[in-house]
C-alpha cells in the first residue's frame, strides 16, 4: 500500500509563502543587528563620531522600511481581499 499526499491546497501554499516571508524579516532583522552592532563597537574603538551617523542613517532605513512594508501588508488584507 502507498501512501500519497494530498494535492497542496491553496491555503497550505499561502502558509508556506507566510513561513518563507518570515525567514526573510528574521534574516533581515539579524542582519540589521549585525550592522548596528558592528558600527557600534567601530565607534566605540576609534571613537569617531561617524559610526554613530552610520548607526542613525542603518535605523532610519529600517524604520522606512518597516513602514513601507506595514503598509503594503495592510494594503493587501483590505484591498485584495
Amino acid at each position: 500500500m502507498r501512501l500519497t499526499s494530498p494535492p497542496p491546497s491553496c491555503a497550505c501554499i499561502r502558509s508556506l509563502h507566510d513561513l518563507s516571508l518570515m525567514i526573510v524579516v528574521r534574516l533581515l532583522l539579524v542582519a540589521l543587528l549585525i550592522a548596528v552592532g558592528a558600527f557600534g563597537l567601530a565607534w566605540l574603538f576609534t571613537g569617531n563620531r561617524k559610526y554613530l551617523g552610520m548607526i542613525g542613517r542603518v535605523l532610519r532605513f529600517a524604520l522606512v522600511v518597516g513602514v513601507v512594508a506595514a503598509l503594503v501588508y495592510v494594503v493587501e488584507r483590505v484591498v485584495l481581499r
